[in-house]
């Protein structure tokens, strides 16, 4: 929560503690519900960005598929129903339009499905750097293709359409409010 990190940050001044550099929030395009308030607490407290979870568990890594069990061998296979990753909460419709607009994106660029969703990640403010989570020597490689390139804005807003994050209350009531006056 963005009042953990503003009340830690807080305190450390306060004691002239060590400072903090860095946090390690689970970010991406199917989990960017750190945008409400831990990215914008992490900027104003000057803290860096280590994104663990770039692919979303593997979700974003073109291997899953609409209407088909994942791969018995996969992360997401095995991960408990009460995990980030399991495939109860990854295999939503608002996920699979990600996936179809990831898709999308890298036949569009030339890249890999991973590459487009870690180069995404790599355009949002305070990221340093995401945290990757490959566990061949192949998908590392695919990985590391994320950088020396850049997304066009067009792809960037094509990702974003399907994976922006609903309003909450009470942004969502004064996003509104201006017609009460």
């Amino acid at each position: 929560m963005g009042w953990q990190v503003t009340k830690a940050t807080g305190l450390q001044r306060h004691h002239g503690w060590a400072p903090f550099v860095t946090i390690q929030p689970q970010y991406s395009l199917v989990t960017r519900d750190i945008e409400r308030e831990v990215l914008p607490a992490a900027l104003d407290a000057g803290l860096g960005v280590l994104p663990w979870g770039p692919l979303g568990g593997g979700f974003l890594s073109g291997k899953y598929h609409r209407d088909a069990p994942p791969p018995p061998d996969s992360r997401i296979a095995g991960a408990a129903d009460d995990l980030e990753e399991a495939w109860a909460r990854r295999a939503t419709e608002r996920n699979w339009a990600i996936v179809d607009a990831v898709q999308r994106v890298a036949e569009e660029t030339g890249h890999s499905m991973a590459q487009v969703a870690i180069n995404w990640l790599l355009t949002r403010p305070g990221v340093t750097a995401p945290i990757l989570g490959a566990r061949t020597l192949q998908q590392l490689q695919d990985n590391l293709g994320a950088a020396g390139w850049r997304l066009e804005p067009a792809h960037v807003s094509a990702l974003e359409v399907p994976s922006r994050l609903e309003p909450e209350y009470p942004a969502r009531y004064l996003a509104g409010a201006d017609r009460f006056a």
